[in-house]
């Protein structure tokens, strides 16, 4: 028997901004266990993306000095980079200033705006995920990283999916998707020590 009938194809993406990057299921540095990352910029130069299902013991208003009338909203460990540093991913293209990451999805904007929303209409929650800190790569970096297989790449569902994104949960949906070749990352276990 040919030992190559067992070897599993695994689709290969290039990375580029709006993509998925899908932490391997021993990668357990911080935020990054287990994590679905979405890459905001990628060039030559480097990348930088935002973890969207680490959550945080915060919400928005413990954050926010003077804001006690802002929705109870959680926020999440966008990465390890500028973690004083306040950031949002949304799909409210009106909002001023806000830079389209992928298809309907946007990072950041006119912050007071956002807040006005917030205030006058909780079904605005649904729409945004705030982040503190995110993930950098310098030039070469992310390339080496993904030569390494600690990541795979990915398309993104739907903005409304990353924004609702949440814990290990969304990480084995993304990679249920991913194809035949990721089924054992999905029967990997949490603590392979205690295997």
């Amino acid at each position: 028997m040919h030992v190559e009938s067992f070897h599993i194809r695994r689709r290969v993406m290039p990375p580029h901004r709006g993509a998925l990057l899908v932490a391997e299921p021993f990668l357990d540095e911080g935020c990054f266990r287990r994590a679905v990352i979405c890459l905001a910029e990628y060039s030559e130069k480097g990348a930088v993306g935002f973890v969207l299902n680490s959550p945080t013991r915060y919400v928005l208003s413990e954050l926010l000095e003077g804001e006690n009338d802002i929705p109870s909203i959680p926020v999440f460990c966008g990465g390890p980079v500028g973690t004083d540093h306040l950031f949002f991913l949304h799909d409210i293209a009106s909002l001023p200033g806000a830079v389209e990451v992928s298809t309907g999805l946007f990072a950041n904007g006119d912050f007071d705006m956002l807040l006005d929303f917030l205030k006058s209409d909780s079904t605005v929650q649904k729409h945004v995920k705030f982040l503190i800190g995110y993930s950098g790569w310098s030039a070469g970096q992310l390339d080496g990283e993904l030569k390494q297989e600690s990541w795979a790449v990915t398309t993104m569902s739907s903005p409304g999916d990353c924004l609702a994104a949440e814990g290990d949960a969304f990480w084995r949906e993304i990679v249920k998707g991913m194809g035949d070749g990721y089924k054992l990352w999905l029967n990997s276990p949490q603590e392979p020590s205690l295997n």
